[in-house]
């Protein structure tokens, strides 16, 4: 079906190609043109052509940029369970991909690199804290000052960041981490009176 690699014999290759069709969920896909396919599943094919060689270095540009939510979370499990015995170079603008998929994280501004390290050294030493929203059940009941007087009894100096629609945005500091148990007990025990 497909040509072999370089010393690979023809039926692993097609073993190989096969996994990956799967593995990116372009099945129903396997005899069209890449053409004729979407822009999300054409980065889907663009991620298994990466991954086939088993090479030990991969270098991914923007894979899931201008994917759907859904895709994008999809492929993103594509990349973790192809990470074994790999390095995977991956460039993004999605702070939340590089968090999820990256052991190091480079950022890199003007075109030079403005730090490196690990997602937990960058945000323990440039990050501002926490964010944590509170999904209102009932829009024209729930008592958002009720509720942002239970988060700042625990934690005072969280920030009210939004209060728009169904949801409630604080930001919440590092330093308020040890009531957080208590800040979570609270609010779930007053969820029927917000």
């Amino acid at each position: 079906m497909f040509a072999s690699f370089k010393g690979t014999p023809a039926a692993e290759v097609d073993d190989e190609v096969e996994k990956m069709i799967i593995s990116v969920g372009l099945t129903e896909k396997r005899l069209a043109y890449s053409k004729t396919l979407s822009g999300g599943q054409k980065r889907k094919l663009s991620v298994a052509i990466a991954f086939i060689g088993r090479s030990s270095v991969v270098l991914l540009d923007e894979p899931t940029s201008g994917m759907d939510p859904y895709s994008r979370r999809f492929t993103w499990n594509v990349i973790r369970q192809q990470r074994e015995s790999r390095v995977i170079i991956l460039i993004t603008h999605f702070m939340d991909e590089a968090d999820l998929l990256g052991d190091r994280i480079a950022i890199m501004g003007d075109g030079k690199l403005q730090c490196c390290g690990s997602s937990l050294f960058l945000k323990r030493y440039y990050g501002v804290g926490y964010n944590m929203i509170i999904e209102k059940e009932n829009v024209n009941t729930f008592d958002s000052k009720r509720a942002t007087e239970v988060v700042h009894s625990y934690v005072h100096d969280a920030k009210l960041l939004t209060n728009v629609g169904t949801e409630l945005t604080f930001q919440l500091p590092f330093s308020g981490s040890k009531a957080f148990p208590q800040l979570f007990t609270a609010l779930d025990e007053s969820k029927a009176s917000l």
